[in-house]
């Protein structure tokens, strides 16, 4: 399909892929933080939660050189972010809470930055056409495989 662009799709989903993932990785490294961190605070800030509900909500994110979220969570505390409260959950700290705010808010930011020049609809639209795009790939995978 001649589309008119000098690049093909499998160049922008990477380069995209690229990017928000070294931006993600840029913003939260300035704070001392990775991803599996942030995702972690992220998730005790939800709610009061033990090590076994962080290590069930990170479990597809892990792998065999990550069996447990523990370390995050013991880097939180070191940082006075979150404690154990008397039922042995985790909860954040004041100070987590607002470093957790701050961090929110540079996230949010970065990612409004992203979408900038693009409506609501145009992002649903791009969303649809993403994922049929990917449904596509998937019917073709799966026709393959019947042969």
């Amino acid at each position: 399909m001649e589309t008119g662009h000098a690049k093909p799709l499998g160049y922008f989903l990477r380069h995209i892929d690229t990017l928000l993932e070294q931006n993600f990785a840029d913003l939260l490294s300035g704070h001392g933080l990775v991803r599996r961190s942030w995702q972690v605070l992220n998730t005790i800030a939800r709610g009061p939660t033990d090590l076994a509900g962080l290590d069930r909500a990170h479990a597809h994110f892990r792998d065999a050189a990550e069996s447990t979220v523990a370390p995050h969570v013991q880097a939180f505390i070191e940082r006075d972010w979150v404690s154990v409260a008397a039922d042995g959950l985790y909860v954040l700290t004041q100070e987590g809470q607002a470093e957790y705010r701050r961090l929110s808010e540079l996230i949010d930011a970065e990612r409004a930055a992203t979408l900038d020049g693009l409506t609501p609809d145009d992002y649903r639209a791009l969303l649809g056409k993403l994922q049929r795009i990917s449904d596509n790939l998937e019917s073709v995978a799966r026709s393959r495989a019947q042969r």
